[in-house]
């Protein structure tokens, strides 16, 4: 895929980040260890770069500290 994305990530990446996310077991603390960091990285093909800034961004959207 050779046009430029605007930092936009495909939509089965973003579902499976937000189930992640979103799962009973990370909902109390979204925060990947390193060791998770690569399992995600492994099973969606984005960055680290990509996925640190995703969880950034969306803990500030959709997560709300219990």
């Amino acid at each position: 895929n050779s046009k430029a994305k605007s930092a936009s990530l495909p939509s089965v990446t973003v579902e499976y980040l937000k189930a992640w996310m979103m799962s009973a077991e990370h909902i109390a603390h979204p925060y990947p260890t390193e060791q998770e960091k690569v399992e995600i990285m492994n099973d969606t093909g984005i960055e680290l770069k990509q996925l640190t800034n995703w969880f950034v961004n969306n803990r500030k959207r959709y997560w709300k500290p219990r």
